[in-house]
């Protein structure tokens, strides 16, 4: 539900709740709509405010799962780099680490091949 309108539906409720009240000598049926309205109303102001505390801690892990993927690609740079200077810049098992050589492509794996089908002769 959009903001605007549960901020109106709640203050169209407590407006009914006070007019209740003041009628409720009046009117004494009015007692047990008025209390099922108020627990309804409690029952939304609080279920509204848990979901603000879950949407702030939301956007606070975001935040945090951001730096931590930063730091963990550092962490990965530096790896990489610290195999790349021991190893040098050629030796194979540079592949290993998903590190490229230079002017070669990667290893790939063999292109599957299939056992029962068409020669592809049409």
């Amino acid at each position: 539900m959009p903001r605007k309108s549960l901020l109106k539906q709640v203050a169209g409720w407590r407006k009914l709740i006070a007019a209740a009240k003041v009628h409720e000598l009046e009117l004494p049926a009015l007692g047990p709509f008025m209390a099922a309205l108020e627990e309804a109303l409690e029952d939304v102001v609080a279920t509204d405010a848990r979901r603000n505390t879950l949407g702030k801690l939301h956007r606070e892990s975001g935040r945090e799962l951001k730096a931590q993927r930063v730091s963990g690609a550092e962490m990965a740079a530096r790896l990489k780099s610290f195999v790349r200077a021991s190893f040098g810049r050629k030796d194979d098992r540079l592949d290993d680490f998903g590190i490229k050589l230079p002017g070669r492509p990667t290893k790939k794996p063999p292109p599957e091949r299939k056992v029962n089908g068409s020669p592809g002769y049409h």
